[in-house]
């Protein structure tokens, strides 16, 4: 394979046959093949030069896919084989370079950098990814939890270790955000003139984030989670220069579709950064992980001991949805919100199923095939039928009815230490380029970490990316580890 550092590669043979000469071949190959699916009426036909094309691209210089890869998170769609659900076009893209990144590895070992392998970092990944393996053995659906854990793979792989591998400058970092923030501007505004065809009603805003977006909550997320990214790479052009212009024209298109969105939990997530900046700035993020957990601790104590929590069980008849924002934001308050008692209703289930799945849990991915037998009918609401098939809305729970508390411990030792990592690389940073976009991932991990208290995110393309994204802009970035990019 073609080393990645070294400007443009190009196809080996490029000396030996004119560029003339491939072009004709290529046209003949596509007319060949339009013939052929239409003779044998088989479209699909159609498509392999384009596929041959791509495994070239692939193989010659895996950069661009990656690039494309970006690009293509702000416009995946949800499609649906029988029962089998796939993100397109990204899915595929990110299983090619998971593919060819092993091949790589194999094949050009001394390209890659190994010390990555022995990083605190990868080896929390590890030992989490290890441990979804080992969950999934004793998974009450096999099935359903091998999918799960060959997605995770998939995200990993591109995300954290290619990313790593990829991304040695900011100017790599800045090139991300170009392939991500145009695509993404462009999808925020089709969903602002869908839902301003209705009159910004909230009752029409789900449907007008479609169909680059499942629902409000995914869009909501990745705008406020990839908002420092923008922010600190406008930072770093000379100031009302084009490209300066540019981004922050996209970051207020970015905070109106965060506003139209009428999802709280963005809402919140965006003043939550602002002092989150400042918790690094001035090195606090362990001791905020600290009240944090005794607070969460304090208040689960709370609510189990003697089982206080039945204490807050709704009113059937008076939990309900509403069409206006200032109803629903009032109808939170006093616990009336539909979509809010129904995340209580699944917690409650959540509180009676893991005690007798403490030690592996039901398998990933197998909460939703399991949850209804454990839950608690003084909880349910009328949406409680769940039709939807939609998860728990907590992943810190979720990791713990899915994967044990071994599962959950892990996983809050890989995010902690992500956040840790991150004031240290900033701290010891002394780019200031580099600075911006350690904070970026810091602040963007934050974001997607406060989402978890509500919603479970990161199993979906568009989150899941930038989450493990952020992780490998933290290690690639930090001059801590003595690295000359």
């Amino acid at each position: 394979m073609s080393s990645i550092s070294t400007g443009e590669p190009s196809l080996a043979a490029s000396d030996k046959l004119p560029e003339q000469k491939l072009f004709w071949g290529f046209a003949g190959m596509c007319i060949l093949a339009l013939l052929t699916a239409m003779t044998l009426d088989e479209w699909i036909i159609a498509l392999l030069p384009a596929a041959l094309l791509f495994v070239i691209q692939l193989v010659v210089d895996f950069k661009k896919i990656f690039w494309l890869l970006c690009a293509m998170l702000p416009l995946s769609m949800d499609f649906y084989f029988g029962s089998f659900g796939m993100d397109l076009p990204t899915d595929p893209l990110m299983l090619a370079l998971t593919g060819v990144y092993i091949m790589y590895a194999l094949l050009s070992p001394k390209r890659i950098d190994g010390s990555i392998f022995r990083d605190p970092m990868t080896i929390l990944l590890g030992l989490h990814l290890t441990w979804i393996a080992f969950t999934t053995l004793h998974s009450t659906d096999l099935f359903v939890s091998v999918k799960w854990l060959a997605a995770k793979i998939w995200y990993i792989v591109p995300f954290y270790l290619l990313a790593n591998l990829l991304i040695k400058s900011p100017k790599d970092i800045r090139r991300i955000v170009w392939c991500i923030a145009l695509p993404l501007t462009l999808a925020i505004c089709v969903s602002i003139f869908k839902h301003s065809l209705g009159g910004f009603a909230f009752s029409v805003q789900h449907d007008s984030m479609k169909p680059f977006f499942v629902n409000h909550v995914q869009y909501g997320a990745l705008l406020t989670a990839f908002l420092p990214f923008v922010f600190f790479a406008a930072l770093q052009y000379e100031r009302f220069s084009s490209k300066w212009i540019i981004l922050f024209g996209i970051i207020a298109v970015m905070l109106a579709g965060v506003y139209f969105s009428y999802t709280r939990a963005a809402w919140g997530a965006v003043f939550i950064s602002i002092g989150a900046y400042f918790i690094v700035r001035f090195k606090l993020v362990v001791p905020t992980l600290a009240a944090g957990t005794l607070l969460v601790c304090f208040i689960l104590f709370s609510l189990v001991a003697d089982n206080t929590y039945l204490k807050y069980n709704p009113k059937y008849e008076k939990t309900i949805s509403h069409s206006n924002v200032n109803d629903l934001m009032s109808a939170t308050m006093q616990g009336k919100d539909v979509s809010t008692m129904e995340r209580v209703y699944r917690w409650v289930a959540a509180r009676h199923l893991i005690p007798e799945h403490i030690a592996t849990g039901v398998g990933p991915g197998n909460f939703v095939n399991q949850y209804r037998k454990y839950t608690v009918t003084s909880f349910k609401t009328y949406v409680s039928r769940n039709e939807l098939n939609s998860g728990i809305h907590n992943y810190y729970l979720l990791m713990l009815a899915e994967q044990g508390l071994i599962g959950l411990l892990l996983y809050l030792a890989l995010i902690f230490y992500a956040l840790v990592r991150g004031q240290l690389a900033y701290h010891r940073t002394r780019d200031w380029r580099r600075k911006g976009f350690i904070m970026a991932a810091v602040l963007s991990l934050i974001v997607v970490d406060t989402f978890h208290l509500l919603n479970d995110i990161i199993e979906m393309d568009k989150n899941g990316a930038l989450f493990f994204m952020c992780m490998a802009i933290i290690v690639s970035m930090d001059e801590g580890k003595n690295k000359k990019k």
